[in-house]
């Protein structure tokens, strides 16, 4: 009944909603939690996702992006230097 084309695309969609349902569940969600090994293999959304759940986690509920970007260069070179693979970025928190 239907197309090989249609079948694909079907196929394609569900696969893309599993993955993006496995994704909220990732580390991401973990804020201040997440240590430094995982900090640094993420991407820069990644980053931004954590540092705004780090804020929320603090009662800030809409951080500026000056804000966001501190606290992202804080975690960044407090994992560079002081932190270990298993320290929690919440250590590096300014607020």
């Amino acid at each position: 009944m239907f197309t090989a084309t249609v079948r694909r695309v079907v196929a394609i969609l569900i696969s893309g909603f599993c993955v993006v349902s496995l994704a909220a569940c990732s580390d991401v969600a973990r804020g201040g939690e997440t240590t430094c090994g995982q900090y640094r293999a993420m991407n820069e959304d990644e980053h931004r996702q954590i540092v705004i759940t780090m804020f929320k986690e603090h009662g800030k509920q809409d951080p500026a992006n000056g804000m966001i970007t501190a606290q992202d260069i804080t975690i960044k070179a407090y994992c560079a230097t002081a932190g270990s693979d298993s320290s929690p970025i919440s250590n590096a928190w300014i607020g």
